[in-house]
């Protein structure tokens, strides 16, 4: 309080008084009037003055014989120290809580009881004893931050400091209690165990408090305790492809409940961790299926808990790849023709001939499975030029070939594409061309192909009807080989290994 304010009949020889909501102490005088001390550190409220007998310097109950000073403070638990030789003050005590308007009595023993007071407005039942012994010692913690499992337990704390100082521990959380007293008085080693009991930790995740032990500041950690409130969810059937492949089967759980895959199929291999905690994953690959279909169970287990989950995968297809297809593409000419073509597929692979255009027959083989063959025909075209294609699937595969047919052409048409392998047959008309290499009078077909170097081509040309007549030209119309009845009887058979056109003719007419 305001020194003005106070009547000099309140004060004896001699007096102390903290000011309200300033940090200073002052020592009053009769004779010489206040004196200030050091600074307390903060403003404080709710200080009182008291009064001493002359001979002694201050002894009161906030006062020590010593000369020294004790104050409370209304917002922490400590008390200040002043110590009259220096004017030094310091953090003493603590008091047992925050407490403001605390009672001060100094004991016959010399020590002091702290008792009562307010904390946030309500009355208190605090109290403790306070040596002024201890007040220049330091209580410690050797280890100031622990851990304690989140199933709970017992735990204990060191203290260190002067024999015979009490302390206590403060503001422990709700899960904390202590096992030990109340106060607690430092034994004569300097040393001592606090005891106290953790609950366990069902909250799902980690927790940490900070309290008292003394005036040092102790930190306990305490993990979640594993807790399956229930069985993790995950998805109850798998289906897989036939081809190799990865994935991951997904966990939902509680944050504090942990969980493990115990089992798998025997096709499929985990490729990372098989457990966790709350929510997670694992992740597996499985192997490529040559067979039947087939089917596994998996399990996971949470605590006391199990669950199974089925994973299926498909069979190996019956074709793994598209049938192979000997002729992808063929010319016939005008006056049509035939022709087969291998199919080599997989053992186990039906196949189907189809997709035909109305022009081509399919003769032999419309119908398969593993390697095999067919056949079609393509009858002369008296109209345009025409083209399409066919195909031959098998369950999700499929190969294409294409098939072409010159146009019957105008009266003065007559060359010819040949297809390789594709017998060409039809009949010698008026309207081909006149000129040949024996005479323009003479009626003749011409057909043209191409063949590889080093590759032996060999040209057969047959007629039941008249003797036959072979004329072999180079691209540029050059006769370089020709032949009359080399195939047998009235038959054509010339050879000849390089790029050419055929002149074909009889004597009379001129066969195709």
């Amino acid at each position: 309080m305001p020194l003005s304010r106070v009547p000099p009949t309140r004060f004896s020889a001699m007096s102390v008084l903290a000011c309200a909501l300033l940090p200073v102490l002052a020592l009053y005088c009769a004779s010489t009037g206040a004196t200030t001390t050091g600074s307390l550190g903060a403003a404080r409220t709710y200080h009182q003055a008291t009064a001493m007998p002359e001979p002694l310097k201050i002894d009161t109950a906030t006062l020590l014989e010593n000369g020294n000073v004790i104050l409370t403070s209304p917002t922490s638990r400590n008390l200040m120290h002043y110590q009259s030789a220096t004017g030094a003050w310091n953090v003493t005590g603590p008091k047992r809580a925050a407490t403001r308007d605390t009672s001060v009595t100094r004991l016959s023993n010399g020590k002091l009881l702290l008792a009562g007071g307010a904390a946030l407005n309500d009355a208190t039942a605090s109290a403790a004893l306070w040596d002024p012994a201890c007040a220049p010692q330091k209580l410690a913690l050797p280890l100031p931050a622990q851990g304690v499992d989140g199933d709970g337990g017992a735990l204990s704390w060191t203290v260190t400091g002067a024999p015979g100082c009490h302390f206590d521990a403060a503001d422990l959380p709700a899960w904390l209690t202590r096992v030990t007293g109340e106060a607690l008085e430092m034994a004569a080693e300097g040393s001592l165990a606090m005891g106290f009991m953790a609950a366990p930790n069902t909250t799902g995740s980690p927790r940490t408090a900070s309290f008292m032990l003394g005036n040092e500041t102790a930190t306990l950690t305490q993990p979640s305790v594993p807790a399956c409130p229930s069985m993790p969810t995950f998805s109850p059937t798998y289906a897989l492809k036939s081809c190799a492949a990865t994935g991951a089967i997904n966990v939902s759980a509680a944050p504090s409940c942990p969980w493990r895959i115990s089992a798998l199929p025997g096709f499929v291999t985990a490729t990372s961790s098989l457990g966790g905690k709350g929510n997670g994953s694992v992740s597996y690959a499985v192997a490529a299926n040559g067979g039947a279909a087939r089917s596994g169970q998996g399990r996971i287990d949470a605590l006391d808990m199990s669950g199974a989950f089925t994973m299926n995968q498909e069979a190996a297809p019956l074709c793994p790849s598209a049938p192979a297809l000997s002729l992808t593409s063929a010319a016939l000419t005008a006056g049509g023709g035939s022709g087969a073509v291998s199919v080599s597929a997989a053992a186990s692979c039906p196949w189907h001939v189809g997709a035909l255009p109305s022009w081509v027959t399919l003769t032999v083989g419309a119908d398969g499975t593993g390697d095999g063959s067919f056949s079609f025909s393509v009858g002369a075209n008296n109209g345009a030029a025409r083209s399409a294609n066919g195909a031959v699937t098998g369950p999700g595969v499929s190969s294409t070939f294409g098939l072409s047919q010159a146009s019957a052409g105008a009266p003065g048409a007559c060359t010819n594409a040949l297809g390789s392998a594709l017998p060409s047959s039809g009949t010698l008309q008026a309207s081909a061309c006149s000129a040949c290499a024996r005479g323009a009078n003479l009626y003749t077909d011409r057909y043209t192909f191409s063949s590889m170097p080093g590759r032996q081509v060999t040209i057969l040309l047959t007629s039941s009807a008249f003797d036959t007549y072979l004329f072999l030209r180079d691209p540029s119309g050059v006769v370089i080989k020709s032949d009359d009845d080399g195939g047998g009887g009235t038959n054509s058979h010339p050879v000849r290994q390089r790029q050419f056109y055929l002149a074909c003719r009889q004597r009379r007419r001129v066969h195709d």
